[in-house]
């Protein structure tokens, strides 16, 4: 590595490492850490506790800060390198500005390795702590505890066969189990059955579910209950699909590791949840997609933040904020369209990719013609 790849990769990683730290902290301050203040203050959670639930939300805020703040540090590195003229005298010595963009991309490589390593591991491992620490002191609502899988079993035809919402959590006097038998086809489908349970468990013996302390309904073309009856136990036959999702880990699609979501969005197609499948696998391919954002940022920073020598205007930041705005609306829109079937899920989790590069294209060319 040349002297002057090793001067750029510094002072790059150097403004970098600041920028994260103040992103993180700004991202943490307006509502997270008065979370963890008032939570103290309430005598909910010991002043450990307190700090423990702000670094236990330090990951995830890292995979946001990440990229934003390989744009802004190259940003400044570059604008500071002009206004001094170092750049000017760089390139004076021979070296193209092409050249100098090799230690900006290494260091958004390092980052893109750090926001992969942040993804896959630290948020999991984060997510699990913050679980236990809600579970041990009742501070914020434990999504962990209210698992929750609805199912849609279907006939050989496609039809709607059994609808199964099972709730393991469920309070005491609330029913944990509620399945909803369906008949007829098309617009003539209707409930000639229910189930309730307040307890239950899965038999693989039986393949069916062991309900007890539940009532059977019995209802008629009208929808009116025609028979009830209590039950103290009941096997009720299902696939086994509903068990394989209560068994599988609960958590937002971030909180996995790629593994994880991988083996998820198999099991989503197999049990034929399409709404779910496509929700999750948009999240998945956005993983892959999203790991090369800061190596783009980088590069993209340091042309934005190329300036005049004696230029007065911060125009490169004004450029690099107006394209991380666009960015951040269009992520979320191509991940709902995505979900919601418009697009496809691998071309939304890429079109946000592919604008990043292209509206960096369309701003640096009006830098070059407008200053």
């Amino acid at each position: 590595m040349k002297l002057l790849d090793r001067f750029i990769i510094s002072r790059h990683a150097l403004i970098a490492v600041f920028a994260i730290f103040v992103f993180t902290v700004l991202w943490l301050a307006p509502e997270i850490m008065f979370n963890a203040i008032q939570g103290v203050s309430e005598h909910k959670l010991t002043p450990w506790q307190g700090l423990a639930y702000l670094i236990y939300q330090v990951p995830t805020v890292l995979v946001y800060c990440l990229p934003i703040a390989t744009l802004f540090a190259s940003v400044f590195l570059f604008r500071q390198m002009s206004l001094s003229s170092e750049l000017t005298a760089i390139m004076a010595s021979g070296v193209s500005f092409r050249r100098i963009l090799i230690p900006i991309g290494m260091v958004g490589a390092s980052m893109s390795l750090l926001f992969v390593l942040t993804q896959e591991w630290f948020v999991p491992e984060a997510s699990k702590a913050l679980y236990a620490l809600n579970a041990q002191t009742q501070f914020e609502e434990n999504a962990e505890e209210h698992h929750q899988v609805t199912y849609v079993e279907r006939g050989p035809d496609g039809s709607m066969d059994k609808f199964l919402v099972i709730s393991p959590k469920a309070k005491t006097d609330m029913n944990q189990f509620i399945f909803l038998f369906f008949t007829g086809k098309g617009p003539e489908t209707r409930i000639w059955r229910m189930i309730t349970a307040t307890q239950g468990r899965w038999s693989d013996q039986d393949k069916g579910w062991l309900l007890s302390d539940g009532i059977d309904y019995q209802l008629n073309e009208e929808g009116i209950y025609q028979t009830v009856a209590s039950f103290g136990l009941k096997l009720v036959h299902t696939s086994d699909m509903a068990q394989a999702f209560l068994s599988f880990p609960p958590g937002r699609p971030t909180e996995y590791r790629l593994a994880d979501l991988q083996k998820y969005v198999r099991l989503l197609g197999l049990g034929g949840q399409s709404e779910d499948e496509r929700f999750y696998k948009v999240r998945l391919y956005q993983r892959y997609f999203l790991a090369f954002i800061p190596i783009v940022f980088a590069v993209l920073g340091a042309c934005l933040g190329v300036e005049r020598s004696r230029a007065t205007r911060n125009l490169g930041l004004t450029y690099a904020a107006v394209f991380l705005l666009f960015y951040n609306v269009m992520v979320p829109v191509c991940t709902t369209l995505g979900s919601i079937g418009f697009l496809p899920p691998l071309a939304a989790a890429f079109i946000p990719l592919l604008l990043a590069l292209g509206s960096g294209k369309v701003l640096l060319t009006l830098r070059q013609r407008f200053g």
